[in-house]
């Protein structure tokens, strides 16, 4: 680790960054979908993202108790 992460944001935000990705990675399903998305096309990669984005809005909100909580689709008979 820089010694400049103790002083300087920036240094700090890219490390920690670094330390996010490094530590999502370990996730086996998360390194599937890295490897499955490095396959496609940059306009499907982009969609992809797209959507990953808007779902990630829907459940922040929905945890929030916002007006966009996801309801399940085949609630419990």
């Amino acid at each position: 680790m820089p010694a400049t992460y103790f002083f300087d944001d920036d240094t700090a935000a890219r490390v920690d960054s670094q330390l996010a990705l490094a530590t999502a990675l370990r996730d086996a399903g998360v390194r599937d979908v890295v490897l499955r998305l490095s396959s496609l096309d940059d306009a499907n990669r982009r969609s992809l993202v797209r959507i990953i984005q808007e779902i990630t809005q829907l459940y922040s909100s929905a945890s929030d108790g916002g007006p966009t909580a996801v309801e399940p689709e085949h609630p419990h008979e």
